[in-house]
């Protein structure tokens, strides 16, 4: 009978314990927040950009005050310069004293133009000095598009979820051990994975908060125009030079699709020459009848006379 009612008894918890970790919290405020605020300082043994996101996954967050707002602050730049090399030196220089890191970087030609894509990260209070030091690098500002998403409302949330979540697996670690049979082992560790479960999504959510919030992040593009795209001058002797250059172009184009033809060339031959010995034949036929008929009648004239 003893078993009996712990099983009940068990049985009766935990029901509760996943309504109160299916709660939001609403009312709860974090103990043990894992996020960088923006105004928090940067580490500064931080200098390469993967190995620095693996090694701080697992490292102590400094808590937000209870006033901070957590933001991150994102945008894409788009930056026309005179020379693409010197601009992108000029760029990673300024990444590398601003304190952050390319991460990731794109090199593409499109038509007329040659591109260099920079995903820059850089500490939140960096941002602003490093979206101005970007467009005073080039000539012309193409493009510029900032973004700030609040997510202090998120992170609060997930923090009291955690809360709940950790209070429900303390209670289910102790009925655990004041467990008797197998039955009511398993039934209390089936909860008890879960809840580790969602306890992990959810801490995985608020590490990638705080990353986001701690390290703003700014797509960067420079671009340099080649010659063949500046305007040609208008002057006679151009446009004389610029139609022998357009001439030539258009016989070398006529002789290369004639190349490419040739077989229906030869087939087109053949049918033309074909048809004219033909015409020919029958042009030489007509005009011997015309001339047998015009001999038959002049001999049957003659015989009537």
């Amino acid at each position: 009978m003893p078993g009996l009612l712990r099983s009940l008894l068990i049985l009766a918890l935990v029901p509760t314990l996943n309504m109160c970790a299916a709660g939001d919290g609403g009312g709860g405020t974090a103990s043990e927040p894992t996020v960088v605020t923006a105004d928090a300082p940067a580490p500064a043994e931080m200098k390469a950009g993967a190995a620095r996101d693996e090694s701080k996954a697992d490292e102590p967050a400094v808590a937000p005050a209870a006033s901070s707002r957590l933001v991150i602050y994102s945008g894409s730049l788009r930056v026309q310069v005179e020379r693409l090399d010197s601009a992108s030196i000029h760029l990673r220089r300024l990444v590398s004293k601003l304190g952050g890191y390319l991460a990731g970087e794109t090199t593409e030609n499109y038509g007329s133009e040659q591109r260099l894509t920079f995903s820059i990260r850089v500490p939140a209070r960096q941002f602003d000095p490093l979206v101005r030091g970007a467009e005073g690098i080039g000539t012309y500002l193409a493009e510029k598009n900032l973004q700030a998403q609040d997510v202090t409302e998120e992170f609060r949330d997930n923090e009291a979820r955690l809360k709940s979540r950790r209070t429900a697996e303390l209670t289910l670690l102790d009925i655990l051990r004041r467990a008797r049979t197998v039955d009511e082992v398993l039934k209390v560790q089936e909860q008890l994975q879960r809840i580790r479960e969602e306890i992990e999504v959810v801490e995985g959510r608020n590490r990638y908060l705080g990353d986001r919030v701690a390290y703003s992040t700014l797509s960067v593009t420079l671009y340099e125009l080649s010659t063949a795209a500046q305007p040609p001058q208008e002057g006679f002797f151009y446009k004389l030079w610029t139609s022998v250059k357009n001439g030539w172009d258009i016989l070398k184009q006529l002789i290369l699709g004639l190349v490419t033809v040739w077989p229906l060339l030869i087939i087109a031959i053949i049918a033309v020459t074909w048809a004219i010995r033909n015409d020919r034949k029958r042009k030489a036929a007509r005009e011997a009848a015309y001339a047998a008929t015009a001999q038959r009648t002049a001999e049957k004239d003659k015989t009537q006379s």
